[in-house]
C-alpha cells in the first residue's frame, strides 16, 4: 500500500476502527508532529470514521464537542480529500476495504 502522501507514520496499539471494524495499528501524520498525542483526532483510512486518541493512544469515540471541532476544519477536509484520492488509485486498499470495511466490531 502506498502511504507516502499521508506523511511519516508511527505504530500505535493495535485496535479496531469503531466504524468499520478494520484492524488498525498505526497512524500517519499529514504534516508536522508524527507521533499521535492523547486528544489528537484520527480518521479511519478505510471508512472515514472519526476517532480520538486516548491517554494510551487507543482510539475512542469523539465527544459531541470534539465532533463540532472536526466538522469544517480545513485540515480534516484536506485529509479526507487525500484519503479519497488514495482509495481511488489503489486496488490493494479497495480489496482490503471490501473484505473488512463493511464489518462492524
Amino acid at each position: 500500500m502506498n502511504w507516502r502522501s499521508f506523511g511519516k507514520d508511527s505504530r500505535t496499539p493495535r485496535t479496531q476502527c469503531r466504524g468499520c471494524g478494520a484492524p488498525l495499528s498505526g497512524a500517519a501524520a499529514s504534516e508536522g508532529q508524527h507521533t499521535p498525542q492523547p486528544g489528537n483526532f484520527s480518521i479511519c483510512f478505510y471508512c472515514g470514521h472519526y476517532a480520538v486518541f486516548d491517554e494510551k493512544l487507543r482510539l475512542r469515540e469523539p465527544t459531541d464537542a470534539e465532533m463540532l471541532e472536526f466538522i469544517g476544519d480545513p485540515e480534516v477536509l484536506r485529509m479526507q480529500k487525500m484519503r479519497k484520492r488514495e482509495l481511488e488509485r489503489d486496488e490493494e486498499i479497495l480489496s482490503f476495504i471490501r473484505r473488512y470495511g463493511r464489518r462492524k466490531r
